[in-house]
């Protein structure tokens, strides 16, 4: 196990807890809620050979992905679905007591525990995953409609250098061009199992393009913290269907083989 590298998984859970269920839309079963996930990388990213630290619950709880104090309708406790439907039942939606009610209950505690982490094993790099829709969804950031293979994000611009608005870098420019690099010799040496309806290996993979960070490599990583921080987004295509999110296990596997391979090559740079 890399003892450089810990993984947060923060939309990979598709639970609810009961006491929230009765405020829900009554549509909301199962297959909803992993459409709502970034679906299937608890089984991807736990299974690599790094640490991990998962978020159990579904985003529609809260999101860890988001600051405490985002208030908007998709933030740290979203009001509205993908597709800008309202998630709760008439008259349900939260209040701020409520919603200050999860972020101690859910978001918190998520973050209290990765930060302990952290801290405790060292790590050098924190790389939150994600996976991201192969096509974007109505409340997705606009101007991006087919999606890449993979967006690495470290708050820059499309070269992982500093962007217009100064926003705080999670890693060195360098570091994040040379992990964009490794990444994309990963998918070269190991080409996609055939997979009818699936998206092909054969797109682009870029920096910060739309997806720059969230708040969890911008709470954990960056100078201020003495550690390197990238947000991982991968098109959710590559391993499952992109409307029924139907699960195509030898797509996981592979991608899980080009994964070790970034990983143990991310884990040899940060050593020399």
């Amino acid at each position: 196990m890399s003892a450089s590298i810990l993984i947060g998984i923060p939309h990979g859970g598709t639970r609810l807890p009961s006491e929230l269920v009765g405020a829900l839309r009554e549509d909301l079963d199962h297959d909803f809620l992993l459409s709502q996930s970034d679906a299937y990388t608890d089984e991807l990213f736990s299974t690599l050979g790094v640490d991990h630290q998962p978020f159990e619950w579904s985003r529609l709880v809260v999101d860890p992905n988001r600051s405490p104090r985002n208030r908007s309708r998709a933030g740290a406790v979203p009001r509205v679905d993908f597709d800008e439907r309202s998630l709760f039942a008439p008259g349900m939606e939260p209040d701020e007591a409520e919603i200050l009610r999860r972020i101690e209950r859910w978001h918190a505690p998520y973050h209290a525990a990765l930060s302990e982490r952290l801290e405790r094993g060292g790590y050098a790099l924190f790389i939150d995953g994600h996976s991201m829709a192969a096509t974007s969804p109505a409340r997705g950031p606009s101007g991006l409609t087919t999606r890449p293979l993979v967006i690495l994000g470290n708050g820059g611009d499309e070269r992982g250098e500093l962007a217009s608005d100064e926003r705080a870098l999670s890693c060195p420019p360098p570091f994040a061009r040379q992990a964009l690099e490794l990444l994309r010799q990963a998918f070269a040496d190991h080409p996609a199992p055939a997979a009818p309806g699936l998206v092909s290996d054969q797109g682009e993979l870029c920096l910060n393009r739309v997806f720059r960070g969230g708040y969890g490599i911008r709470h954990h990583s960056g100078e201020r913290r003495n550690r390197y921080g990238l947000q991982l987004e991968l098109n959710q295509g590559l391993w499952c269907d992109p409307v029924d999110f139907t699960l195509h296990t030898e797509r996981l596997d592979w991608m899980r083989t080009v994964l070790r391979q970034w990983l143990a090559a991310l884990d040899h740079a940060l050593s020399v």
